[in-house]
Parts: C-alpha cells; sequence; structure tokens
C-alpha cells in the first residue's frame, strides 16, 4: 500500500546518517540502532508467522525427541554415550528432507486440499508421536540400565532379562514407539506419501533387526527369553 511503502521509506532513510533524518532521530548512532533492530525483529515475526504450524510443532517435537534420547544415556547409560547417541544418522536426515520436500511440493500445488485435512491430521500426528515417544520412554525407565541403541551380542555383568512393566504387553516397546513416532511425524505434515513410506521402511528395518537381536537374547537368556517370546507379542503388525 502507499502508506506502507512511505513508512518503509522512513525507516529505510532513517538509518542513512542524513540531515533530515538528525532532527527525527536524534542525530545519533544509537537511535539509529534501535531503528535498526526494531526493523530486523519486525521482518523476523513476519517470517516467523509465514512459516506453517505443522513445521513449528515438528520442530519442537524432534529437539524434544533426541535431546530427551541422549539426556537418558547420559542418566542412565553414560558408558555408551557417544555421537551416535543423538540418534541423528544420513539416512534419518534424508528422510526428513524428503518428507519437508513433499510437504511443501503439496503446500506449493494443493494448499486447499492441505488446509483442509489440517484440522485432523496435526493432532493425530501429535498424538502418534505422543503415544510413541511414551512407550519409548516407558521402556527406558523400566529396562534402564539393559535399554541400549546398540543391539548386544553378549550378556554384561548387569544384564537381566526384563519382562516387568511395559514388556510384559510389548515385547520389543522401544521399537513400537520408534514406528510410531516416526510415522506420526508425516502424518502431522499431512504427507500421505512419506506416512505410507516411513512406516514401510520402518516396517522392514524392524522386521530384519528383531529377530537378529533375538537370536542373541536367546543365546544370553536360554528358555527364560523363549518362554518371554511365547506369550509376549511385539505388537507390531505381522511381525509376532
Amino acid at each position: 500500500t502507499g502508506r506502507a511503502w512511505r513508512r518503509g521509506a522512513r525507516v529505510k532513510a532513517c538509518l542513512v546518517p542524513a540531515a533530515g533524518c538528525r532532527s527525527a532521530l536524534g542525530g545519533t548512532a544509537e537511535a539509529r540502532t534501535r531503528v535498526a533492530v526494531a526493523v530486523a525483529l519486525e521482518m523476523a515475526i513476519t517470517a516467523a508467522a509465514a512459516v506453517a504450524v505443522e513445521l513449528w510443532w515438528l520442530l519442537g517435537a524432534v529437539l524434544y525427541y533426541h535431546a530427551s534420547e541422549l539426556a537418558l544415556v547420559v542418566w542412565l547409560t553414560p558408558e555408551e554415550l557417544d555421537a551416535q547417541s543423538l540418534l541423528v544418522t544420513r539416512q534419518y536426515v534424508l528422510a526428513m528432507l524428503v518428507g519437508l520436500a513433499e510437504f511443501w511440493v503439496e503446500d506449493a500445488l494443493a494448499p486447499a486440499w492441505r488446509r483442509s485435512v489440517r484440522a485432523v491430521a496435526l493432532p493425530l500426528g501429535l498424538a502418534l508421536m505422543l503415544a510413541g515417544d511414551t512407550i519409548r520412554k516407558a521402556a527406558w525407565l523400566t529396562a534402564r540400565h539393559a535399554f541400549t541403541h546398540r543391539i548386544k551380542v553378549a550378556r554384561r555383568a548387569h544384564h537381566t532379562l526384563v519382562t516387568h512393566g511395559i514388556y510384559s504387553w510389548c515385547r520389543h516397546p522401544g521399537y513400537l514407539g520408534w514406528l510410531l513416532w516416526s510415522v506420526g511425524t508425516q502424518v502431522l505434515l499431512s504427507n500421505p506419501v512419506c506416512a505410507v513410506l516411513f512406516a514401510a521402511v520402518a516396517w522392514r528395518f524392524f522386521a530384519d533387526r528383531i529377530p537378529f537381536e533375538e537370536y542373541y537374547m536367546y543365546a544370553m537368556f536360554g528358555e527364560d527369553f523363549i518362554r518371554y517370546k511365547a506369550r509376549t507379542p511385539t505388537r507390531i503388525p505381522w511381525i509376532p
């Protein structure tokens, strides 16, 4: 608008040390700095408001997830602490970038559709992420020192077969929680393609990892593990 243009022109002029501005700003560098800071803050607020609300929720959830995983490693298994404790791999970053690409493409090509499904997709995605993270954290806090990011192939001195708490309901709650959380990130973004892809890739990963891990669990705990496995499902579809 004409008024906005004139207001912007006045601000721009006041950032330049000219005789006309000295009368309006007191003729000091401090005054011009205050104007520059105010303009920068206004631009930052405008830019933040332009970012879709889904991305702010996603950013907060992802930061919390990784920070809490790191905190639990430091608290319960500090001997396992290293760069991998953040659970940020090249494959993970690539997957998240693909999800963001789908979000931006669909937002550009079908903004009306995205707005129409946001009211359902956003709370549903958050609910899946919350449920998944709660299940995973419950597994951490139940297994405590026995919960690690790496599969153990030999029994440690304090390593016991955990069968109580959430482990009495689900044989691999950490994996189930991650599956729900990862799919929830894409449901939150209203990404139908990536939601299916994330579910399929995570399922394939756990379908390979669980038998590999349970081979060593049987080697460590013998018949106790066989009985536990017989009575406790994974709760992951098509992985008994």
